[in-house]
């Protein structure tokens, strides 16, 4: 009777042998780490994809678009065209603004988002980075809290 190859073969080791670990603790601490890199890679990337704009002159920081308590569309690209013409725009809103949010949340060549919601993805693709205050303070202080770590 002839034995099959596969019947002669050494069962395989368990993953964690075969790639140097020998406890879950080395495992776990390894991926603690690598998840704090990342973080603050991205948070480096963000951070420089900001400072492109800025020294480009493509940041803008601006009181308010829009003043009393009805949203109207024509009332709020009026003004925002009145800070920049930039094909694409970001505006970056803190989450109590719902009269802007509502104006610009169907024009094409605006793309609204909250604060702590900004990333590096979304400041790369538009052309300028519109702020109002109370955004850009929400993101300074988060920012600033991050890096006292």
């Amino acid at each position: 009777m002839a034995v099959s190859r596969t019947a002669r073969r050494a069962p395989a080791a368990p993953a964690r042998v075969r790639s140097g670990l020998r406890s879950s603790q080395a495992a776990a601490s390894s991926t603690a780490r690598s998840r704090a890199t990342t973080r603050r890679r991205r948070a480096a990337a963000l951070r420089g994809a900001l400072s492109d704009r800025a020294r480009f002159d493509r940041v803008h920081v601006i009181g308010a678009l829009i003043e009393g308590e009805t949203p109207k569309t024509k009332t709020a690209l009026a003004a925002l065209r009145s800070v920049t013409e930039a094909k694409r725009v970001l505006l970056v809103l803190d989450r109590e603004d719902e009269i802007t949010w509502k104006s610009l949340r169907n024009e094409p060549s605006v793309h609204v988002i909250v604060s702590d919601q900004l990333n590096t993805y979304d400041v790369l693709v538009n052309d300028e980075v519109v702020f109002t205050e109370k955004a850009y303070e929400e993101f300074l202080a988060r920012v600033s809290k991050g890096s006292d770590k």
